[in-house]
């Protein structure tokens, strides 16, 4: 699906505005342990302002998403906006869009903003402490037994066996 925006009268005047706000469901947007579920709706909000040859895209993109806490992996998700500044250009440079035409896709610029803008490792909360917090507490206890050995970490234990002399 495309999102194409005519722009010829745009181009035809530089300095001119003209602003658009289009929506489109989500498809295949997923980070790391974070995505936004297929189907739901990306709204787009923007300016494209005329720079004569190039069109200067400025706006925001606000999207649903879901995805696993790396602490404790339980679930996570909210809304995002993402910011937008970006150029379409008929010039072929690789740090803009294409401006191909009397039209401009807002797709792929919508699709990279959301990508980019994605949690990589999101938290459930700032508190959380992982997946069995009583094993290994944040803080030491308050009055601990002078005599007992403190927990140790299961996953170190194979260091145990090392002979370093």
């Amino acid at each position: 699906m495309s999102l194409s925006e005519r722009v010829a009268e745009l181009l035809r005047t530089p300095g001119e505005q003209k602003e658009v706000s289009r929506t489109m469901r989500a498809a295949e947007l997923s980070l790391s342990d974070s995505s936004v579920p297929d189907g739901s709706t990306l709204s787009f909000d923007a300016v494209l302002d005329s720079l004569g040859d190039s069109i200067a895209v400025s706006g925001t993109v606000t999207y649903e998403w879901v995805g696993s806490c790396r602490r404790c992996l339980g679930p996570v998700g909210g809304t995002e906006t993402a910011e937008v500044r970006e150029v379409y250009s008929q010039l072929g440079d690789e740090d803009t869009f294409p401006l191909e035409g009397d039209d401009i896709d807002l797709e792929p610029l919508i699709r990279e903003a959301v990508l980019l803008d994605l949690p990589v490792a999101p938290l459930c909360s700032d508190e959380c402490r992982g997946p069995v917090p009583e094993l290994y507490p944040a803080e030491p206890a308050t009055d601990p037994d002078p005599d007992a050995e403190p927990l140790r970490d299961p996953r170190w234990a194979a260091l145990d066996d090392l002979d370093l002399s």
